[in-house]
């Protein structure tokens, strides 16, 4: 085989090799992310699923269980559990509440514990007199057929708990007036499940929540809400929760 002059069998044309550390981290990333399927499924076949439940101290004689992420459980942008919205309501209706949440959860999303609402539906308890559901914005990512199906699930699973809870679903609400597409998608299908099911719905984006003064309301971190936004919060629950209590019982 002869070569161009001035270029040797060394000086050839080489085929490009395979990149074999970026094909080595693209195999653990594969690794990893199978792994975490299998963690989740295997979560919730053994009953590992574990979403944070807070109790109040003292009981009232009407208990209402109230789910979501941590736009319910709280967050380190407001000072505690008494700051937060399911204790300012229920301490004005003299409510024994129970506060059930996973953070950064959702009907489809699984949060902290890798709970969805769902999973806590199954802690509301059984006398409850009322179950309240915030969100979620942790559903934004997903589709609108699957928060849908998921939302009915929860209701469902909610009144075989509790079978003379009220249910009041809300929401999610946003951080400003121009909500993303996905958390619209959110609030459609949560709207849409609520109707089906004959739940109660609170819509926070159309009457306006938490965005008349982001700088009070919302914290540091943009997104969570500081006392002031829980104050607001409670404001806006308060009248809705005491008039589905009035109804009624199923």
């Amino acid at each position: 085989m002869t070569h161009p002059p001035g270029r040797g069998p060394a000086d050839a044309p080489r085929r490009p090799q395979p990149n074999r550390p970026l094909r080595k981290r693209m195999r653990r990333l594969d690794a990893l992310i199978a792994s975490a399927i299998v963690i989740a499924a295997l979560a919730a076949t053994w009953g590992l699923i574990q979403p944070e439940i807070e109790h109040t101290e003292d009981a009232g004689s009407t208990v209402v269980a109230f789910l979501g992420n941590s736009f319910t459980g709280g967050s380190l942008m407001d000072s505690g559990p008494t700051s937060r919205w399911p204790a300012l309501v229920s301490k004005r209706l003299g409510l024994s509440d129970v506060v059930i949440s996973s953070d950064a959860s959702g009907y489809v999303t699984r949060g902290v514990g890798f709970a969805t609402y769902r999973d806590l539906a199954k802690d509301v308890p059984a006398d409850a007199a009322a179950a309240v559901i915030l969100g979620s914005d942790d559903d934004a990512s997903k589709p609108y057929a699957k928060i849908k199906a998921a939302a009915l699930t929860a209701f469902a699973t909610v009144r075989a708990r509790a079978p003379h809870a009220r249910i009041l679903a809300i929401a999610t609400f946003w951080v400003n007036k121009h909500p993303p597409e996905g958390i619209i998608t959110s609030r459609n299908a949560v709207r849409d499940a609520a109707a089906e099911a004959h739940v109660d719905f609170v819509d926070p984006l159309a009457d306006g929540w938490m965005v008349d003064d982001p700088s009070k309301t919302i914290g540091a971190d943009g997104l969570h809400p500081t006392d002031a936004g829980q104050r607001e919060l409670a404001q806006r629950i308060e009248p809705v929760l005491a008039a589905l209590l009035a109804e009624p019982a199923p």
